[in-house]
């Protein structure tokens, strides 16, 4: 039973890593926050692409990005995408931030980050893993040879 359920679990963080894998992006980092919950802090960087940059808004929302460390006046859409504490703990204001599809690394100006979707990949086969593992040692339990029992006065 408990082997089911590791291997569901496995799998959903396999999805996970596929889909953190997948993902695609690149900008201009504008703002970044971070949000506590009860078992994690999810870390967020906020990245303006490189056609919204031409524009006078953001021009506008370089300007507030450098004399601002909070909030930014920006209404057009900025891409919000979640890294890990390493990245974001390095990550500067105006910095270039980008990741191509099914690429491990983040890259941030000229350092190179590796994604979460890696850690996550190796989680999920070792879970497998041992999910298989704990299935084959309890599908065949070992077989006790019977002892006869000598009791004396018998």
């Amino acid at each position: 039973m408990f082997a089911l359920l590791l291997l569901l679990l496995s799998g959903s963080i396999l999805i996970s890593s596929y889909r953190s894998l997948a993902r695609e992006f690149s900008g201009t980092l504008i703002k970044k926050s971070l949000s506590e919950g009860a078992t994690s802090t999810q870390y967020w960087l906020f990245l303006l692409s490189d056609k919204d940059l031409t524009t006078n808004a953001g021009k506008n929302a370089v300007i507030n990005a450098l004399g601002t460390e909070g909030q930014i006046d920006y209404t057009g859409e900025l891409q919000r995408v979640g890294v890990s504490a390493i990245v974001f703990n390095e990550v500067k204001m105006l910095n270039r931030v980008e990741k191509a599809a099914f690429s491990p690394y983040v890259k941030v100006e000229s350092q190179v980050f590796i994604d979460l979707g890696i850690n996550w990949l190796l989680f999920g086969l070792a879970g497998i893993i041992l999910a298989i593992w704990m299935y084959a040692q309890t599908a065949k339990p070992e077989v006790a040879e019977s002892e006869e029992l000598e009791i004396p006065g018998l």
